[in-house]
């Protein structure tokens, strides 16, 4: 599912988890969280873990903290465990369980009442006497130990020949495709190592997965879709059984209550309940998700150095394998509009999930196979930067690839974006509008934004203004009009932009590929005389732009050093609207620390600092 590296850096922190960052990290376990209920997320809110909208935590690679190994989590056939993968034994509390195999899994469930029985669904005619047949069988089972009791009645089953519950064999379906997808395009594929921690089940030589109440089974609470485990922790699953949590089970009326694990939306609304309705996409969807987890462990089998490719290659490939789920729609309105700050790089946070959409947009622009060199890359060198180079091929590559992806998301939220050549997702535009920064009246107004972050930039509402890139390579101007949208790939560090008449919209995509930097926009409009953005500069701000009075001039910019030594003439950009200095002399010589001045004709002379 998705909870081990949920929203924050936290233990399988679903959004009911209070547990401060803090506590001493002891294990690890791949997961997805389901979303809370807004009690549990008002929790969080005020303790300092979640904005007061926090979705719910995902598919994650969870961190078991020293506070959850020691919660002893009661297991519902009587037995307990101190969670997943932990040091202590726990054969002797483990579950009589029942095994449906396939080609690569051993499914471990339980028929018996208690909250990790496999979900029965009611309007499916076999389940439906398949639950008789363990009522019947349940009523002829001398009184015993619980473990025995439910050996019994499984073996009984067994030897009956009684039926699989659907809910096990859409499981089994969905892994088995998964399995199949991921070989088919090269990935490694797990060892057959697993065992399972729940059932006392042999895996038979399959990769193990435990089908019980997510919570109790791995000893923590939250809405969990599932985890999946490293090889130094049993290498299998642990998929939610019923998609209830914080279950209780009443044995008077055999029946079991909890909280839905939903899909919700901003406002709210329930996109998907998987304890309803929508359970097999549920189930379609955390098997995508999980055992992608499982393949990731192929290649990084000790999770020492969590990165956010975990997570984002997971949910994204839930497109390939269950497109018409989307259960990551509503992670979506915590990235989308905070392009401009979450970095595509941060891990462990909610906008992880979210962020899923550019591993979407690669498997658009290179092939389903991509994501295979980028593991090959971590494998051997565990470092994220190096390896997504790698995957892609060079630097520049990258830097086209992560500007092209962000004028494509000009297009989210539009309905232009369903017939647009630059969109990479049909669901484009069902996803929230980018946030959009539109260029000063008059003045200037200076934008930071961190690595790997983008902006996308409006024109002023009239006249013309001017956008300048400080350390940018590239940006791309998205023009829309009745005939469609068009990308054009922008050079050097300043941009004109003007408002485009009516029936039609441009904006500037501003990408900052670096992985460590921040980088600066400046944008302008309006200025009454020729002005200097950025005073003082230092050398790493160059070039230095000087912005001419509004209407523009076509003489030249003059830099005179203090001594009164001419340093440079500049002339002015064809748009006579600015000057760009590159602090050097006419020798091609940079001008060493000092003040400076500059003048234009019929202008009075201004200062500048130029810094070391």
């Amino acid at each position: 599912m998705r909870s081990p590296f949920t929203k924050v850096f936290h233990p399988p922190i679903s959004k009911v988890s209070t547990v401060s960052i803090g506590t001493a990290l002891a294990g690890f376990a791949l997961c997805i969280l389901g979303s809370a209920s807004s009690t549990a997320a008002e929790t969080l809110t005020s303790s300092g873990i979640l904005t007061a909208e926090a979705p719910p935590g995902r598919g994650c690679a969870t961190l078991l903290i020293t506070q959850l190994m020691n919660r002893n989590a009661p297991l519902g056939s009587g037995g307990t465990t101190s969670g997943p993968g932990f040091s202590a034994s726990v054969a002797a509390n483990k579950l009589a369980g029942r095994t449906y195999l396939t080609t690569h899994f051993a499914l471990q469930y339980t028929l018996a009442p208690s909250v990790h029985r496999a979900r029965i669904v009611s309007d499916n005619a076999g389940d439906v006497v398949l639950k008789s047949t363990v009522d019947s069988l349940l009523g002829t089972i001398p009184s015993t130990t619980t473990y025995k009791r439910d050996s019994t009645l499984h073996a009984r089953l067994d030897s009956l020949g009684a039926g699989t519950p659907l809910y096990i064999m859409m499981a089994a379906q969905y892994f088995e495709r998964a399995w199949q997808y991921y070989d088919s395009i090269g990935m490694r594929m797990p060892a057959y190592t697993s065992t399972s921690d729940v059932y006392d089940r042999p895996s038979q030589g399959r990769y193990v997965v435990d089908i019980a109440d997510a919570n109790i089974a791995g000893g923590f609470s939250g809405p969990y879709y599932g985890l999946s485990f490293p090889p130094g922790q049993g290498g299998r699953i642990l998929f939610e059984n019923d998609f209830l949590y914080g279950v209780t089970y009443n044995p008077l009326t055999d029946v079991i209550s909890g909280s839905p694990v939903r899909a919700v939306l901003p406002g709210n609304v329930v996109y998907r309940d998987y304890s309803a309705a929508d359970w097999e996409k549920g189930v379609q969807v955390t098997a995508s998700h999980e055992f992608y987890h499982s393949v990731q462990y192929a290649y990084d089998s000790t999770l020492n150095n969590i990165h956010a490719w975990y997570e984002l290659s997971a949910t994204g490939m839930e497109e390939r394998l269950a497109p018409s789920v989307n259960d990551y729609f509503q992670y979506l309105r915590f990235n989308i509009p905070k392009s401009h700050q979450i970095s595509l790089m941060t891990a462990q946070t909610v906008e992880n999930y979210g962020n899923a959409i550019f591993h979407i947009f690669l498997t658009h622009a290179l092939g389903a196979a991509f994501d295979r060199a980028i593991w090959e890359a971590l494998a051997t060198t565990n470092d994220l930067p190096t390896a997504l180079i790698h995957g892609v091929g060079t630097q520049a590559r990258w830097d086209s690839l992560y500007t092209a992806y962000a004028a494509a998301m000009t297009l989210s939220g539009s309905s232009a974006a369903a017939n647009s050549p630059l969109a990479f997702s049909p669901d484009m535009p069902q996803w929230p509008k980018p946030r959009l920064d539109t260029l000063p009246a008059s003045g200037i107004t200076q934008l930071d934004f961190p690595a790997l972050t983008f902006r996308i930039l409006r024109p002023p509402v009239t006249d013309t203004g001017l956008v300048t890139l400080i350390g940018i390579p590239g940006s791309r101007r998205i023009d829309s009009s009745f005939s469609g949208y068009q990308s054009t790939l922008l050079t050097g560090g300043a941009v004109l932009l003007t408002h485009p008449p009516a029936g039609t919209a441009t904006s500037l995509a501003t990408a900052n590929t670096s992985f460590t930097q921040i980088r600066h926009v400046a944008l302008s409009k309006g200025v009454a005389e020729t002005y200097a953005v950025r005073n003082p500069v230092t050398r790493a701000q160059t070039p230095l732009v000087f912005l001419a009075p509004k209407g523009g001039l076509n003489d030249s910019l003059k830099i005179v050093a203090e001594s009164g030594r001419r340093v440079a003439t500049i002339a002015a950009d064809s748009s006579h609207s600015f000057w760009s200095w590159n602090l050097k002399d006419p020798q091609n010589r940079t001008v060493p620390p000092g003040f400076y001045f500059f003048k234009t004709s019929g202008a009075g002379v201004k200062s500048l600092i130029v810094l070391p």
